[in-house]
């Protein structure tokens, strides 16, 4: 733990390093997919903000930590742990769309 004193806060700064390896770009991500995201535009401003907000609370609690990556000593099997960091990622990406796409209208871009 490092603390310079700056930090005026009442929670401790933390410090994680994390090595991992390169991996490869996943396959079906491309251009299409980005074409695809874009048709879309999200209208926060007549979204209904507060039933997003208790969406994702409800939907992110519901997501299992993988705290045991973050115990002392070493990873073990590192295509399991990147593997549980990518599914931590994705779950977490499919709570925050779900939420939204229950509450924040969506227009196609050239509305």
């Amino acid at each position: 733990m490092i603390d310079s004193g700056s930090n005026l806060s009442d929670h401790c700064p933390l410090i994680l390093n994390i090595n991992i390896p390169n991996i490869k770009k996943l396959p079906g991500v491309g251009k299409n997919r980005i074409k695809h995201q874009m048709q879309v535009t999200y209208r926060w401003d007549l979204g209904d903000i507060m039933q997003y907000y208790a969406l994702t609370g409800e939907l992110l609690m519901g997501i299992d930590v993988p705290m045991h990556l973050l115990s002392n000593g070493s990873i073990g099997d590192t295509l399991n742990a990147v593997e549980e960091i990518n599914s931590f990622y994705n779950n977490i990406v499919f709570s925050l769309q779900k939420a939204s796409y229950a509450s924040i209208p969506r227009k196609k871009h050239n509305f």
